[in-house]
């Protein structure tokens, strides 16, 4: 049994997703080398890093590709 192609368009669409999330974690690495990651059903979560100690040009960044910080949990995260 062979595994289903995925459509082009499939393919597209998760190679967005993913180049979104490196691009936050890359970000996010630079400020925190050591910090946590977890994951739940459809959201990660990344570094307790305070956005405060984060670059504005960083944080521009981070938003664009749909990071968020949570004051609640103390935490980066992205809906994926």
């Amino acid at each position: 049994m062979g595994s289903t192609p995925i459509p082009g368009t499939i393919k597209k669409g998760l190679w967005r997703i993913m180049k979104r999330i490196f691009k936050g974690l890359e970000i996010l690495i630079k400020y925190d080398p050591d910090g946590d990651t977890s994951a739940e059903h459809d959201i990660l979560y990344a570094s307790d890093i305070h956005p405060h100690l984060i670059s504005d040009e960083d944080l521009s960044i981070l938003k664009e590709n749909g990071w968020f910080y949570d004051s609640e949990l103390e935490s980066w995260s992205k809906f994926t």
